[in-house]
């Protein structure tokens, strides 16, 4: 099955969560962060950053801008990629982008790349011509190689999403797994004390892998979504919208430029898509024309 459904299922979770995404996949650098300061999306200000590719428009880069604490070096680059399927070209296009981003920004740059598939053609990219030599590492995560153990008994949330597409390799197309999986992730995010918006977020995303719209999925399964689920997620809704709204409106303004507010509202109305919602909801929280909505 052609992973883009995947793929946007996770842009959409890490953009959402990228706090947590952070503390994640790399300890090391949330330990050095600025809390004050918002971890900024870039990707819609560098266009030309992901590389070339026959197999069209991408849709799962990143390009964040992280701001740390502390004296020295005031921000890095986090650029992020997802990859579901096997791409033996895979680390000279993040080199390309790694490059990329430290020629066109002011300070340093750092990659990280998680591979949510079975096949991957993972490891640093090596160049060399006559005598001319590259040696290019990056941060690396498996979700095939995790211990899924340990991800149940781990209380960070974005545990939770990385359990999901684990679990998702696990159940395969097989819908009996599928429904299994899901409804022990449903479990899981009832008894854990996140707040709303946050369990609202997890739970949209173990819907979309597990594909729990399907038809071979029982309506034993989708009623008792619609009992335990639905309500989380709704009631989580109107806040979220709000907070997403109005946060990224005033980082657009605070920074002090029209571009900036389009480029936020751009952001929370594509995640707005992604949970569904009506396009006459998008446009009275964005102010965005429904051309541009219906584009995303």
């Amino acid at each position: 099955m052609d992973g883009n459904w995947l793929d946007e299922a996770w842009k959409d979770m890490l953009i959402q969560e990228i706090d947590d995404a952070i503390e994640f996949f790399m300890p090391a650098l949330a330990a050095d962060r600025d809390y004050t300061k918002r971890v900024e999306l870039m990707s819609e200000d560098m266009p030309g950053l992901a590389a070339d590719t026959d197999k069209g428009g991408k849709v799962a880069d990143l390009c964040l801008s992280v701001y740390l604490s502390g004296s020295g070096i005031q921000r890095v680059t986090l650029v992020l990629e997802q990859q579901h399927e096997s791409d033996s070209e895979f680390a000279r296009r993040i080199y390309t982008e790694f490059y990329r981003a430290s020629d066109r920004l002011a300070y340093p740059v750092t990659s990280l790349a998680i591979f949510t598939g079975r096949k991957w053609h993972a490891g640093p990219y090596e160049y060399e011509c006559y005598g001319t030599r590259l040696y290019f590492d990056y941060n690396i995560f498996r979700v095939a190689e995790v211990d899924i153990e340990a991800l149940r008994r781990d209380e960070r949330p974005f545990a939770v999403v990385v359990l999901a597409a684990a679990l998702m390799l696990e159940a395969g197309d097989d819908p009996n797994y599928r429904e299994k999986y899901a409804r022990e992730l449903l479990g899981l995010m009832m008894e854990r004390n996140y707040e709303k918006r946050k369990k609202k977020a997890i739970l949209n995303f173990v819907r979309r892998v597990f594909r729990l719209q399907d038809d071979d999925i029982s309506q034993s399964v989708k009623e008792e979504w619609r009992m335990k689920a639905i309500p989380i997620e709704e009631a989580a809704q109107e806040v979220w919208i709000r907070h997403a709204t109005e946060e990224g409106i005033e980082r657009g303004r605070e920074e002090g430029r029209e571009e900036g507010m389009e480029t936020q509202k751009v952001e929370v109305a594509r995640s707005m898509r992604a949970d569904g919602l009506p396009i006459e909801t998008i446009k009275k929280y964005t102010g965005l024309p429904e051309s541009k909505i219906l584009r995303l």
